[in-house]
């Protein structure tokens, strides 16, 4: 458990006329070997749910319509 993460940013970062709330950091990622910080916004995690629910055959992307 100790290879992946995800939380809240301390503040929300402009990002492409949007802003990014929280992060998912996966340990050992990076390029160098030390961690992925990945920084997300809500239509980031609405897409990533698109992506898990065809890896996973669940459906939970089309459990939530308000997403933005």
């Amino acid at each position: 458990m100790d290879a992946i993460c995800g939380g809240q940013l301390p503040a929300p970062e402009p990002h492409d006329g949007d802003f990014n709330t929280h992060r998912f950091c996966i340990n050992g990622a990076s390029d160098t070997g030390g961690i992925f910080d990945l920084q997300v916004n809500k239509t980031d995690l609405w897409w990533f749910r698109f992506i898990f629910d065809s890896l996973d055959g669940k459906n939970t992307a089309g459990n939530n319509e308000e997403h933005f």
